[in-house]
């Protein structure tokens, strides 16, 4: 009787479980991505009627002709929190940590003074997702390197840096026992609590493979990040960073996460590590007397903010000074000497209104002249200049500047430089 009583309890908790996200507590259902037959209830089940049969890039069975049109079946949709390609109508798109992959259709030709080309295959990551008309990057053939490894275009995925399976530990394909993919909805890494292991936001950990891409041949030496987000709109809340985030997109960008700087006099000074001439980054690139100038910094000629109310979404850190238990999505408290500039600082992770990633416009004097804002002459107009900015920065309306950017703004290196 006792052991019918266990198994009833089970069961029920079990069911339970399925009011989860999809993702919770490890691998989702099967059936959520893959399609044994491609049939139910007599229709066809893969979205577009993709060829799902064991060879080439749906040879797993899945339900896009793609593993990124896969992810896409669900996460594409009207902005919210696990939407990452909105269609951009009137440029109410996704606000998340990584971004939004509408902006890979987004081009911005400015003809005006200076002339202006945003190229859209320059926004982001170029996942490819034939059902979702995401291609290939037309400029780079692999992803930017020192050389020593180098991810085809080609390839590239969602995939690719997301392990939809969520394994976890250092060896090829290893599953250490007890982990769980993502821990609850809030998609911590639940190594923080110093339980079991687990991925944020399902990041590829030490030994991935890059989503078994045979033409790189190669597989990841640094493990998933510790960070926390609970997956709302950045404008209300943010992710918390803790360590590892330039060491994990050092697995495919070797030669640009340096380790080591030298922070004096508010500039970034003494780098070592490498060759290439690049922005410190990671462990060991504390911002020591720069965290100073971070509180301070409000706006442009404006210096009144605290470090108790100066984080700024746009431009974050790794709180490496703190531990697991001190990520706060909606912290609003600065830096401290010892945490760090990271990858993310300056990049998203997915695509962006701008070249390079960029979490504001590098190539713009004032934020408020991105051409991204100008409607004639080939900008897309102050929605989507808006938009890009995270509803942070409204160039129209010089009477309400939220967060404190004002309408001569420069650029966001600021925060850190105190170079205006």
């Amino acid at each position: 009787m006792k052991k019918v009583l266990i198994i009833l309890l089970a069961a029920t908790f079990g069911m339970a479980g399925n009011a989860m996200a999809f993702h919770d507590g490890g691998v989702a259902n099967c059936e959520g991505c893959h399609t044994m037959h491609n049939s139910q209830d007599g229709a066809q089940n893969a979205v577009n009627g993709a060829g799902t049969i064991g060879n080439g890039p749906s040879k797993f069975l899945t339900k896009g002709s793609d593993p990124s049109s896969t992810c896409l079946n669900c996460h594409k949709g009207t902005p919210g929190g696990y939407h990452i390609l909105t269609d951009g109508t009137g440029y109410a798109v996704t606000k998340s940590p990584g971004g939004d992959f509408f902006w890979l259709k987004s081009t911005t030709h400015y003809t005006g003074e200076h002339g202006f080309n945003s190229m859209a295959d320059n926004h982001g990551h170029n996942v490819i997702a034939a059902d979702y008309s995401l291609g290939q990057d037309g400029t780079l053939t692999t992803g930017p390197s020192d050389g020593t490894k180098a991810y085809a275009a080609a390839d590239l995925g969602c995939n690719s840096c997301h392990d939809p399976h969520g394994k976890v530990g250092t060896g090829t394909g290893a599953t250490r026992e007890n982990s769980f993919a993502i821990e609850g909805s809030g998609s911590k890494n639940a190594e923080l609590q110093g339980v079991s292991a687990g991925n944020y936001v399902l990041l590829g950990d030490a030994g991935y493979d890059g989503g078994q891409q045979a033409t790189w041949g190669t597989t990841f030496d640094a493990a998933a990040p510790i960070a926390q987000t609970n997956r709302k709109l950045q404008t209300t809340d943010h992710a918390d960073y803790l360590s590892g985030m330039s060491e994990w997109c050092a697995n495919c960008h070797t030669g640009f996460a340096q380790a080591t700087a030298d922070v004096t006099g508010g500039s970034l000074t003494g780098l070592t590590g490498g060759t290439a001439h690049t922005h410190p980054a990671g462990a060991g690139a504390t911002l020591t007397n720069v965290a100073d100038f971070y509180n301070k910094y409000q706006a442009t000629g404006e210096f009144a903010a605290s470090a108790a109310d100066s984080y700024d979404i746009l431009v974050p850190f790794e709180r490496a000074s703190g531990t697991a238990a001190d990520l706060d999505t909606a912290s609003t408290t600065g830096p401290a000497a010892t945490d760090q500039v990271m990858c993310l600082s300056c990049h998203h992770a997915h695509a962006s209104g701008f070249n390079n990633i960029g979490r504001w416009d590098f190539e713009a004097s004032l934020l408020a002249e991105s051409p991204i804002f100008i409607t004639a002459n080939g900008g897309l107009g102050e929605a989507a200049g808006k938009a890009a900015y995270y509803d942070m920065l409204d160039s129209s309306d010089a009477g309400v500047w939220v967060s404190g950017y004002n309408a001569e703004q420069r650029s966001l290196c600021n925060k850190c430089h105190l170079q205006d």
